[in-house]
């Protein structure tokens, strides 16, 4: 399979979706090669329909829970530094009227007990303050589309979640994804470096990486002014671009970033380029398992396909994160390639796996036939 036809197959791969689905106004996919023969991206449909925007590859996109592989990172490069424990307890670096009661579990209080690891591999047990429902309702995700006009704050998640919601379980005693926990770390972040999280992300990340098209949704500009306005993405018919409740995702999901960047990113991740130490990586990689065929590190995500569905038995294991916006960043160890996309469209949040699926079934062939040449 020539280079060409490869990237003729990724392009009618997301030209389909956008014209087979009303509700997918836009996408993006970039796919990239370890060993660099093959580095493409395509976009296709409207970043702004309002304004019949063309949505290009450079097209910044908000790449939601992707976010939380930024954080980890960041925590992980003061961490080498010597400038926290991840064993110690949060209540080290956090204060007391932030935190305190945050971890009542049957009338006994585990916020002591909760340390710095259990929030970046999700077995702290603290609650999602997004998608769990507080007995007198509704959830925070509801909350936020019937107060489009309030913007809510990071510190009013956390709040949400101490005040209104439940812990699942003893920290440390098994693992459930929970945003609450990278909204903590944000705040840890912040106390250790005296800085603004955005800082922290660009001195530790984005500068040393050349990422200049990244940013931390409504707190800071990108590094190159000259960048285009980020992608709409909807949830349903619901254009959530502008819905100020958004302004709430912070370290769990505010990130806006283009395909290239993110590339860079998770290349440089993988790669160690990050870090000091390689054991900071293996670190990362010490999984614990979330649901079936899903295992969480620190900020970064495990899909051993052959266990969420049995015909998937030759899918190789994917490494990186997803988001509700339906994007997605991975590494394919196995095949040895790199995959960055969305649809910005939160009903895709499940169904993006189908495109990743297609792209390794499009780069496995690719393998083979260059192997038999």
């Amino acid at each position: 399979m020539k280079t060409v036809d490869v990237e003729k197959k990724l392009q009618n791969l997301i030209d389909k979706i956008v014209k087979s689905d009303k509700l997918v106004r836009n996408a993006i996919l970039a796919v990239s090669t370890g060993d660099g023969e093959l580095n493409w991206s395509g976009a296709t449909g409207l970043a702004d329909p309002e304004e019949n925007q063309p949505m290009t590859v450079d097209t910044p996109v908000f790449i939601a829970s992707i976010t939380k592989m930024f954080t980890a990172t960041a925590v992980m490069i003061l961490f080498e530094k010597n400038k926290l424990k991840l064993n110690a307890p949060i209540s080290d670096y956090l204060p007391s009227s932030l935190i305190n009661g945050i971890h009542v579990y049957k009338g006994k209080d585990y916020t002591d007990q909760v340390l710095v690891r259990h929030l970046l591999s999700h077995t702290s047990g603290i609650p999602d303050y997004y998608i769990k429902v507080p007995e007198d309702g509704p959830s925070f995700s509801k909350l936020i589309f019937s107060e489009p006009d309030r913007e809510w704050t990071p510190e009013e998640t956390v709040a949400f979640a101490r005040d209104k919601l439940t812990p699942d379980f003893v920290p440390g005693e098994k693992a459930s994804y929970a945003d609450t926990n990278f909204q903590l770390l944000g705040f840890i972040t912040e106390s250790i470096t005296g800085q603004p999280l955005h800082d922290v992300y660009r001195e530790l990340i984005w500068e040393p990486l050349g990422m200049k098209h990244t940013y931390l949704y409504k707190r800071c500009e990108a590094i190159d002014p000259d960048i285009k306005k980020p992608a709409h993405f909807f949830s349903n018919n619901i254009d959530l671009t502008f819905v100020k409740g958004y302004y709430s995702s912070w370290a769990d999901g505010g990130i806006i970033s283009t395909m290239e960047d993110s590339l860079r990113f998770i290349k440089a991740f993988n790669s160690g380029k990050l870090f000091s130490n390689e054991k900071t990586r293996s670190l990362m990689r010490e999984w614990v398992k979330l649901q079936k065929g899903m295992y969480y590190g620190f900020g970064t995500m495990r899909f051993v396909l052959p266990e969420i569905f049995f015909l998937l038995f030759r899918y190789p294991n994917l490494i990186g994160h997803s988001g509700s916006t339906g994007s997605f960043l991975y590494y394919c160890e196995k095949l040895d390639f790199y995959m960055a996309g969305t649809v910005n469209q939160t009903k895709y949040e499940q169904k993006h796996f189908r495109i990743m699926l297609k792209v390794i079934n499009i780069i496995r062939k690719l393998k083979k036939e260059r192997a038999r040449n």
